[in-house]
């Protein structure tokens, strides 16, 4: 049988929720709630932590991010995935759809802060962020407030020409959405290659077709 790892008793947690709230109230301004908060996020934490393997937790660590650990661990978590629900959907549901997103996102030839698309574009911040808010640039959130802005939008001069028209025209709101729309091969854009999609489009100069293909999915309900 695999070793699990040992976790402190609930008198250890509070004591180690409570040294946390400590740290956080150290920064500027106050956030309420904060202690119960503290408790809450140890707890699952220690729940994480008790039903994984040892095994996983070092494979856990090869994670380049602190969040990816945390979404790692509750990957391999059955009695975790099997037993609890967030929000009306089990944590393995939870978990599919971050695990979604990142795959969306690995085939978006990666991500640009917005201070990084600033910078590519010659232009403030503020005005990636308004491009944004617009709907003439797509940015998705993963687990933070920041702005992710996926790389297949640009090209070495800029925004892919065509840009803010098909994200007007595609059916959905939600960002993710759009993104899942713009990177899906269709069979509609297909050329030698086989089914590319509307960014494909997009990038080899096809802007009407991309466009058309768009207001397609638009007027049938999706892909």
């Amino acid at each position: 049988m695999a070793d699990t790892v040992r976790t402190p008793d609930s008198t250890a947690i509070e004591e180690i929720a409570e040294r946390v709230t400590q740290a956080l109230e150290e920064r500027p301004g106050s956030t309420p709630g904060l202690e119960q908060l503290s408790l809450r996020a140890v707890r699952a934490m220690m729940q994480l932590l008790h039903s994984s393997q040892r095994g996983d937790v070092l494979a856990a660590l090869s994670e380049g991010h602190d969040v990816e650990v945390l979404v790692h661990l509750i990957e391999h978590s059955p009695e975790l995935l099997e037993s609890e629900t967030l929000g009306g959907f089990s944590v393995e549901e939870r978990v599919r759809s971050l695990q979604l997103k990142r795959e969306l996102l690995t085939h978006s030839d990666g991500v640009l802060s917005v201070s990084e698309a600033a910078r590519l574009l010659g232009i403030q911040e503020e005005s990636v962020r308004q491009r944004i808010r617009r709907g003439r640039l797509l940015a998705v959130r993963m687990t933070g407030p920041e702005y992710l802005i996926p790389g297949i939008q640009f090209t070495d001069a800029g925004v892919l020409r065509g840009l803010a028209d098909v994200l007007a025209a595609l059916p959905v709101d939600d960002p993710w959405a759009k993104l899942s729309d713009l990177t899906e091969p269709l069979e509609a854009l297909r050329d030698e290659s086989g089914p590319r999609s509307i960014a494909d489009a997009l990038r080899a100069g096809e802007t009407e077709r991309a466009v058309a293909a768009a207001s397609f999915l638009r007027s049938t309900g999706g892909a």
